[in-house]
């Protein structure tokens, strides 16, 4: 699919769905969406999906009072990558859940693109493996990732690697939920797990005067070799290996409680 441009408000995007994914593989190559009001793209049951050079844009007015979605992994999809795209004005940039079928997304690959100006650019709630990497997330109103599975069992895998965090942007201090107090467990974090299996979180530079890294319910997490410019950089609760982070303009220190290594942290 190729240079595609729609340029009028439209209910939606492009939606790729079928009653059996054996052997596909669909390539969305070089396509502007805009002014989409339901989802820019929504995958449901498909099988090897890839979307480059892609881009996707919401109502700038209207981000933070829809609930729209730019891109949407709603059951059953497999082997999805999302490369050298972009997602813009978003009230949810990506989200992963089983809403549209009985089974879970299974691979996800988000890789050399953005999210800006989201709501929240990325909600994990089912059991996916995923993969982010070489990536930047600016301006956001809530966590701009929350990895938060339904169903427990078994528990999303996610690695996170080589990303931009723009903290600075975030624009949830205007809000009346309450996010500027010292709960972090209120929004406004750069990653925020509460329910999750292996999370893996490296070489990540979080910049800007917010909140870093929040997980309270993962099996174990592994979060080395990243850079915060942040008040608070980590709240860590339950197994982990934090090692090797560097840590300036902190306000308030890091927090470990759990079990595993916590060594050779500078100024966290």
């Amino acid at each position: 699919m190729y240079g595609v441009d729609v340029n009028q408000p439209i209910g939606a995007g492009i939606h790729v769905g079928s009653s059996t994914k054996t052997g596909q593989h669909l390539t969305i190559d070089t396509v502007t969406i805009q002014a989409y009001a339901a989802y820019g793209i929504q995958l449901v049951n498909t099988h090897q999906i890839h979307i480059i050079n892609t881009f996707l844009t919401g109502f700038k007015a209207e981000y933070n009072t829809t609930r729209s979605v730019g891109l949407h992994l709603a059951g059953n999809t497999y082997s999805v990558s999302f490369e050298s795209s972009a997602i813009i004005y978003a009230p949810i940039g990506v989200l992963t859940d089983a809403s549209l079928h009985t089974s879970r997304n299974f691979v996800f690959y988000f890789t050399s693109s953005r999210v800006d100006c989201a709501g929240s650019p990325f909600i994990f709630r089912d059991r996916i493996f995923a993969s982010l990497s070489s990536f930047y997330i600016g301006g956001s109103l809530y966590d701009q990732i929350l990895i938060d599975s339904d169903v427990p069992s078994p528990p999303p895998q996610i690695m996170i690697q080589s990303g931009m965090f723009n903290l600075a942007g975030f624009s949830c201090t205007l809000q009346s939920d309450g996010c500027m107090q010292p709960d972090p467990k209120k929004g406004c974090n750069a990653i925020r797990v509460e329910r999750a299996g292996q999370i893996g979180i490296s070489g990540n530079n979080f910049w800007g005067s917010q909140r870093g890294i929040y997980i309270n319910g993962a099996t174990h997490s592994s979060i080395f070799g990243n850079i915060f410019t942040s008040n608070m950089p980590m709240n860590v609760t339950g197994g982990m290996s934090v090692m090797g982070n560097f840590c300036t303009g902190t306000v308030t220190p890091s927090t470990y409680s759990g079990s595993g290594i916590e060594a050779y942290n500078y100024g966290c």
